[in-house]
């Protein structure tokens, strides 16, 4: 549902624009793809899912042909196919451990089949330390691929980490650390940026976090942060300038200002907002300690976001 909320979404964005077949194809298998690592039940179709949907991305990013364009493009597929062949490496692990490479595998599987899987989830997805690189590809591609890479696309490699949490309860701490991490690194990096679209694409990371932090309610908290994520980038594309310092200088049309002050509530948690739902309903699945630590990281959020609402 929220990768064909989001496609859609990014489709009649650009409708009325001067885009090719050739994008409007590689959408199409995107969305294809993304919709396979969600169903997928053993690792190597996910790999093939996950490969597919990394092609057809970092096609999307470089659609401008612009030097920079081209130069995150490759940047973004050699970090995704690195991050694949660790996870190549993993599944094999696993087969030798189970003659299997169903999920389930993994609780018998050694230590480095779990640790190389996770690492090139994490960076595909993303999330933690290992996701730092991602920021940038999302902020520096146009605002359509923005909205479909921080909405719909980081999902698929953040859903199996969900799935495998959820089957496995060894794993499932583990998980939830990372999930943790991964919003706290992330609000922390937002809070000082000056960039509209850097800032949110380091929320991204920290929102992702948040699904990570409770793996029952994940895909509901997903469903939210992509329909409101991906709104934000498209809203981010028609604001004069992406610094804030030049947005407050400049007056800001109330049919623009409305929309994307109300998304950056809700994404902050604002009562009676979708953001804020997800927000309660992720709170009450999190052991207590863990709650105290994410209040603070949405106190954070709401900070970050605010600067989108003073511009």
């Amino acid at each position: 549902l929220t990768n064909a909320l989001v496609t859609t979404a990014v489709i009649l964005y650009c409708w009325q624009t001067d885009k090719s077949t050739f994008f409007y194809g590689q959408t199409a298998i995107l969305h294809g793809s993304i919709n396979a690592a969600f169903v997928c039940t053993d690792f190597i179709s996910l790999y093939v899912a996950l490969e597919v949907s990394g092609i057809a991305g970092s096609l999307l990013v470089a659609y401008p042909r612009s030097d920079r364009s081209l130069w995150v493009f490759l940047r973004y597929l050699f970090i995704g196919n690195v991050a694949m062949l660790f996870y190549l490496v993993g599944a094999v692990l696993v087969y030798q451990a189970n003659h299997s490479f169903s999920f389930e595998g993994l609780e018998s599987s050694p230590p480095e089949a779990i640790a190389l899987i996770f690492m090139a989830l994490l960076t595909k997805g993303g999330l933690f330390v290992s996701g730092l690189w991602l920021p940038l590809t999302h902020s520096e591609s146009e605002s359509p691929v923005s909205a479909l890479l921080s909405g719909a696309v980081v999902k698929a490699g953040v859903f199996p980490l969900v799935r495998c949490a959820l089957i496995l309860d060894e794993v499932n701490p583990i998980v939830r650390l990372f999930g943790m991490g991964s919003a706290i690194l992330g609000v922390s990096y937002a809070m000082f940026e000056k960039d509209t679209k850097r800032l949110l694409a380091f929320s991204t990371v920290s929102q992702l976090g948040w699904i990570l932090s409770a793996p029952e309610v994940g895909g509901f908290y997903a469903l939210t942060h992509g329909l409101v994520k991906s709104t934000l980038f498209l809203l981010a594309g028609t604001l004069p300038s992406r610094k804030f310092k030049e947005l407050q200088e400049q007056p800001m049309d109330r049919a623009l200002w409305i929309p994307l002050t109300v998304a950056a509530l809700s994404i902050s948690g604002f009562p009676l907002l979708a953001g804020f739902g997800a927000k309660v309903l992720t709170l009450k699945y999190m052991w207590p300690w863990e709650e105290m630590v994410m209040n603070v990281v949405a106190v954070g959020t709401a900070i970050c976001l605010a600067k989108i609402g003073r511009a």
